[in-house]
C-alpha cells in the first residue's frame, strides 16, 4: 500500500507512452532521459496532461498567447517545439 507521500508524489508524475512528466520540476522525459523543453511548450503540455480525455478550450489556452495575436496563431511555434521534443 502506497503511503501519503507516494500518491502525492504520483499526482505530479504523468505517464503517457514512452513519456512521463514531472509537473512539480518542469521535467519531460522519454524512456527515463530528460528532454529539454522551452517553458511555454511545457505549460501547454501541462495543462493538457492535468485535464486528460477532456477538451481544452481556447479561452484556457489565451493566456499562452501574446494579445497580438489569435491563440491558434501563437501557439502554433510551442505546439512545433513540444511535438519536436515527443520525438527526440
Amino acid at each position: 500500500m502506497k503511503d501519503a507521500g507516494q500518491a502525492i508524489q504520483a499526482f505530479h508524475r504523468v505517464r503517457f507512452g514512452a513519456f512521463e512528466v514531472d509537473l512539480r520540476s518542469g521535467e519531460l522525459r522519454k524512456h527515463g532521459i530528460k528532454i529539454k523543453l522551452q517553458e511555454k511548450p511545457f505549460q501547454i503540455l501541462a495543462l493538457l496532461v492535468e485535464q486528460p480525455g477532456e477538451v481544452v478550450t481556447r479561452e484556457e489556452l489565451q493566456p499562452f498567447s501574446p494579445r497580438t495575436q489569435s491563440v491558434v496563431e501563437a501557439l502554433r511555434q510551442p505546439m512545433r517545439r513540444a511535438r519536436a521534443s515527443k520525438s527526440a
